[in-house]
């Protein structure tokens, strides 16, 4: 028995899935039509079960809450600065070793 639902997906006719098909620039044979045209109709099926009379704090996006990032403390470098810095420091002695 399908579950009704505020939200629903229209029943689409092969027909209209032909002119949806084409106007995608997809070419499908008269087998291949069919299969997607009964897979519209599950997959409708499928997002009317969907409940939508939930309230949004019931949802994990407002339940779970990311941290705010740790503030680091001044003159704190991050690795990606330290590896710059080094990476200056060693290309900066193979240059005076090629000019010695």
């Amino acid at each position: 028995m399908p579950v009704r639902s505020a939200f629903s997906v229209p029943p689409v006719s092969p027909a209209e899935m032909e002119q949806m098909v084409a106007r995608a620039g997809l070419k499908l044979n008269p087998g291949q039509l069919a299969d997607l045209v009964l897979a519209w109709r599950q997959i409708a099926e499928l997002a009317a079960m969907i409940p939508r009379d939930r309230p949004l704090s019931g949802a994990t996006i407002y339940a779970f809450r990311l941290l705010p990032a740790p503030v680091k403390p001044a003159g704190t470098r991050t690795l990606v600065a330290a590896l710059k810095t080094t990476g200056r420091k060693r290309l900066l002695a193979k240059r005076q070793a090629r000019r010695r």
